[in-house]
């Protein structure tokens, strides 16, 4: 009997859920794969179940660590990676990055227009702007 992060689906949402939150194709596929089995691996193991290229690969393992979703160590000779499920981060880092590089440029510019589309859409921005806020806040 397969569990639910075995399935096909599990790498499939995760992977698009994770592209969503600003991580590339290949990063999202490679935490997907790691999530799905649950336990430290070595590298050598990571290339056989993605498919990638070793050098491709450190450079995927290299970005998702420098995000906080893997944890290295050493063990001999061997690196070791783990998959830290930091979701909730992932998610608030992602709305903060909205926040400030798209809404807020967006508020300001609309901010010194009249009209009642620009109102509309500067009433809208603010409501975003303190769910984002909230999200962040958590």
């Amino acid at each position: 009997m397969m569990t639910a992060l075995e399935t096909p689906d599990f790498t499939l949402l995760m992977s698009r859920l994770l592209r969503r939150w600003g991580l590339g194709h290949t990063e999202a596929l490679v935490f997907a794969e790691m999530v799905k089995f649950g336990r430290t691996l070595t590298a050598e193991e990571l290339r056989r179940i993605t498919g990638l290229a070793r050098s491709t690969l450190s450079v995927v393992l290299r970005k998702l660590e420098d995000k906080g979703l893997v944890v290295t160590h050493r063990s001999g000779k061997k690196m070791l990676y783990r998959a830290v499920p930091s979701l909730h981060e992932l998610f608030r880092s992602r709305a903060r990055e909205i926040l400030e590089r798209e809404v807020i440029p967006l508020l300001e510019l609309v901010r010194s227009e009249h009209g009642d589309l620009a109102r509309a859409l500067e009433e809208d921005l603010k409501r975003l702007k303190k769910k984002l806020d909230y999200l962040i806040g958590e």
